[in-house]
């Protein structure tokens, strides 16, 4: 049998075996072979999400082989792009030809399916998630029919489709919208907690993206902003992005490792990095997609919860207080990032903007009584777990956070009455019976 895992090694199975079409026709020959002998299918991207959703003892479809990008308008700027290509390879692409895409996360490594299917985010309170950019969908049912799906055709099918969790069917397409190509400048400066979030308004509307790396325990941030800059020449890597890239995976991960065998340093750990953040203060510039985008090599388990743009500083604050009352042990930032609504039924910012607060906790360290009480905390707040981030959620309690729940589920029983494209995980998220 083969063997798989997750980036971050806490998910792993022997699925019956791994498979990677390379057309929408061998896709459609995989399900319909599924179907036959009674297999489940769970596509996979990158793996980079922290949750079983892609565990099975079944059948897992990668898409890798799947990828490219297969038509251009450039009229209207969008681009039609196979669902397995990976975003670090697509954002070039798109730069070479003149195009963007208006908003990204801080990692590139997942495939834009992947991104879309789970929520993925950038920050930017003016700017909506991955799967907004989104504007049509080519979706493979269980039943290996091929569906378009957008704003105008099969409109109720596209808002599931656009964050499915991969339970309607597999994407085989995506058409983007895009934007001109554009260059950013990224700044980077040590700041207080309490003053960061006291200017947080004007902050967002000075900035086109903005977002905070907090170090719990401590009374530290480090600010990003990034804004546009008149175009000029894409950035080759100097003596400056090596020091920050030591700091941030180098060092990190050498305060990590102390953390792990000695965890009562923490706290001083903590400390010790807020100061060094000064190593990594200032400015850059190059193309949208080489500022976005950061190497992150550490490996770690992470939660990250939306919670309501009205209601976050307060959860922020709770969330701080909880911390340091506990003692709890945490030697990795927390991330603090901003979303514009949208109205995709299970996108955690549907109906609302968002304040995302996402913690970390090192690969190796116990992570359960700080992601639980941090939960608790989340959900007084009415936040929604992020798809591919670690939670302990069931379908009752996601049933009240998503006005669209239950015709997700319409589409969702539809399109795929057997459950093939479920696996133990999604029935029990999903409420479906095992």
């Amino acid at each position: 049998m083969a063997k798989w895992k997750n980036w971050s090694g806490a998910v792993s199975c022997q699925p019956e075996k791994i498979v990677y079409p390379r057309s929408q026709e061998e896709i459609i020959t995989v399900i319909q072979e599924a179907k036959q002998k009674g297999k489940n299918i769970r596509v996979v991207g990158s793996g980079h999400s922290f949750t079983p959703l892609v565990e099975t003892n079944s059948i897992i479809m990668s898409l890798d082989q799947h990828s490219g990008v297969t038509k251009i308008d450039f009229s209207q700027c969008q681009a039609w792009v196979h669902a397995g290509t990976k975003l670090y390879l697509l954002n070039p692409f798109l730069n070479k030809e003149g195009m963007a895409m208006e908003n990204l996360g801080d990692i590139d490594r997942q495939s834009i399916a992947g991104a879309i299917s789970t929520g993925t985010h950038g920050t930017g309170i003016n700017f909506r998630n991955i799967s907004s950019q989104a504007i049509a969908l080519t979706l493979v049912t269980a039943q290996g029919e091929v569906i378009e799906c957008s704003e105008k055709e099969n409109v109720e099918v596209f808002k599931a489709a656009q964050v499915s969790l991969g339970a309607l069917g597999i994407i085989s397409e995506i058409k983007l919208q895009l934007i001109p190509k554009y260059h950013l400048q990224s700044e980077k400066k040590v700041r207080g907690f309490n003053l960061s979030l006291d200017e947080l308004p004007q902050s967002l509307a000075e900035n086109r993206h903005y977002e905070l790396f907090w170090l719990p325990g401590t009374d530290r941030v480090i600010e990003k902003k990034l804004n546009t800059v008149e175009s000029g020449q894409d950035r080759p890597g100097t003596w400056k992005d090596s020091l920050e890239y030591m700091v941030e995976n180098g060092l990190l991960w050498f305060f990590c490792e102390c953390h792990r065998f000695f965890p009562g340093s923490s706290f001083g750990i903590n400390k010790a990095m807020s100061k060094l953040g000064i190593f990594i203060e200032g400015k850059k510039s190059g193309s949208s997609e080489q500022v976005f985008a950061s190497p992150r090599k550490i490996r770690f388990n992470e939660m990250e919860y939306a919670v309501p743009f009205d209601k976050g500083l307060e959860a922020i604050g709770e969330l701080d207080a909880w911390i340091k009352k506990e003692k709890i042990r945490v030697s990795f930032p927390a991330e603090i990032r901003f979303s514009q609504g949208d109205d995709i039924y299970l996108s955690p910012s549907q109906g609302r903007n968002s304040i995302y607060i996402a913690i970390h906790q090192y690969k190796g360290i116990p992570y359960e009584e700080y992601f639980r009480g941090a939960e608790k905390i989340f959900r007084r707040y009415q936040g929604r777990p992020h798809w591919g981030k670690m939670h302990f959620l069931e379908a009752k309690d996601l049933k009240e956070l998503y006005p669209n729940w239950n015709s997700f589920h319409n589409i969702r029983r539809e399109l795929d009455p057997q459950g093939i494209f479920l696996n133990p995980y999604l029935k029990k998220l999903f409420g479906v019976a095992p």
